[in-house]
């Protein structure tokens, strides 16, 4: 078995855990307190998943707040978002350029 980090074993878990609910949600009628404690910890697991996303999305925010807010260039904060494993190391400034900034 191949060694997982833990952002593809929480992902997998949480995957996992989405299934369950949804047989669970399809099939249970309220007569197996096993399928019921399962389904409680499938969405425990669905939970952490989804909060250790958001306060990831919380820290990225954060970081391109600072960046903004210290002067940093689009380039430099390119590079810094690599350094930090945000963006993929072949990531261009070109991906960006048919993005328009609504007015």
């Amino acid at each position: 078995m191949a060694k997982q980090t833990l952002p593809e074993a929480l992902e997998d878990a949480a995957l996992a855990g989405a299934q369950e609910i949804k047989e669970f949600l399809g099939t249970y009628r309220g007569k197996d307190p096993d399928r019921l404690k399962r389904v409680q910890i499938a969405v425990g697991a669905v939970s952490g998943y989804t909060r250790w996303r958001a306060s990831q999305n919380n820290m990225i925010s954060m970081m391109l707040i600072v960046f903004r807010q210290s002067g940093v260039g689009p380039d430099q904060t390119i590079e810094m978002a690599k350094a930090a494993g945000l963006l993929p190391e072949d990531f261009t400034a070109k991906a960006l350029d048919p993005v328009k900034v609504a007015k």
